[in-house]
């Protein structure tokens, strides 16, 4: 019988799970679409800082630093990396944006972060994916 596991180790098989999810919708992009990631907690930082057009390499390079996040960015707060990164607006003119957004946990100050999604919602296509355990 095993024992319960610890708050950390919940923590680290949902941010297992989500990394899963992200490399497959990496890989599922097409070559020369743009994209960014951007990991989150307490801090938020992108892995490129621009978004970069999608080739073998940017796919590599992406793929490592996945498998290399750990929660280790201290909460969850997502309101002020949402509204900086939709904010003005697309990052590359005349292309349609598209953000994805995979939790590990809860997010503080829900109804914040669904009003911000409601505003950008006609300038961003939102496609909302919550991961919990």
């Amino acid at each position: 019988m095993q024992g319960p596991r610890s708050k950390q180790d919940k923590s680290q098989l949902r941010i297992e799970v989500a990394k899963e999810t992200l490399i497959l919708l990496l890989k599922s992009l097409p070559i020369g679409f743009y994209f960014n990631v951007y990991g989150f907690g307490s801090r938020y930082e992108p892995f490129f800082h621009r978004s970069v057009k999608y080739t073998q390499r940017t796919m590599d390079k992406a793929q490592r630093r996945v498998k290399l996040m750990r929660a280790d960015l201290r909460g969850m707060e997502i309101l002020t990396p949402l509204r900086n990164i939709c904010h003005p607006g697309p990052s590359i003119p005349g292309l349609p944006s598209r953000l994805f957004v995979f939790l590990y946990g809860e997010v503080t100050d829900t109804f914040s972060v669904i009003k911000e999604v409601q505003i950008n919602c006609l300038r961003h296509r939102y496609n909302e994916n919550v991961i919990s355990g």
